[in-house]
């Protein structure tokens, strides 16, 4: 059973979700649906970060692992940055596995090599677009183009939570995404010229590129005051 979708528009951006609870007949006995191993999931990833054992696996001439897994915290989750340059690509898919609560920021996908969540990266892109997962909500924001008031394109509430599957799909002036937990899904989309500049559009603070950058149980620029914890294993892979 679907509920009604919704749609609004924000700083220029339209902005869609749709909510589906599976109702109309009840569990298996065994419980959720059996996901698949782990070796079949990551067949068709370029590359797979294991936040929780530490590890890389998998390699792709656009994806450079920019700083490895690793807990400078010790709360028993690693933190990692990833650049992807999206030339010649048509999307980035970004499949992120939550086995605790996201606490704080755990994924921050950002156009700038500077993002630190809310929108900010000290000047170092015009377009520094950035999407985030804080605490349970997932955020988007605009690129320096918008005023100060009018930057948060989208927010959805609670979509993350212990035990969920987020699917994201990052394109040019385009974020997709997907949540899947037990027999409940939950999907919606931002569309918007003021998201990912990813077609070589101007920028008036830094160079012309096709980046997209990712903090992993942290923001992209690393500030210690912004990491989080309960992401255990992100997979990406490259679309032409």
């Amino acid at each position: 059973m679907k509920n009604p979708a919704w749609t609004w528009t924000l700083g220029g951006a339209l902005v869609i979700s749709v909510a589906a609870l599976a109702q109309d007949a009840p569990p298996p006995p065994e419980g959720p649906p059996r996901r698949p191993p782990p070796a079949e999931e990551e067949a068709g990833a370029d590359l797979v970060l294991d936040l929780r054992a530490g590890t890389v696996r998998g390699a792709h001439p656009a994806v450079r692992v920019l700083e490895r897994p690793s807990d400078r915290n010790r709360d028993g989750y690693a933190e990692a940055r990833v650049r992807v340059d999206l030339y010649g690509y048509r999307f980035l898919e970004v499949v992120a596995d939550y086995d605790a609560a996201p606490a704080g920021f755990t994924l921050d996908l950002g156009d700038s090599s500077t993002n630190d969540g809310g929108a900010g990266d000290a000047a170092t892109q015009s377009n520094d677009a950035e999407v985030e997962v804080h605490r349970g909500d997932l955020r988007a924001w605009s690129n320096d183009d918008l005023p100060a008031n009018q930057r948060k394109l989208a927010e959805w509430s609670r979509v993350v939570v212990e035990g969920t599957r987020l699917r994201l799909r990052i394109a040019d002036g385009e974020l997709r995404w997907q949540t899947a937990r037990g027999t409940q899904r939950e999907d919606g989309r931002c569309l918007s010229p003021h998201l990912f500049a990813l077609d070589g559009q101007p920028d008036r603070e830094g160079p012309v590129n096709y980046e997209v950058f990712l903090g992993l149980n942290r923001v992209v620029s690393g500030r210690r005051d912004r990491t989080g914890s309960g992401l255990a294993r992100v997979r990406l892979r490259l679309v032409r």
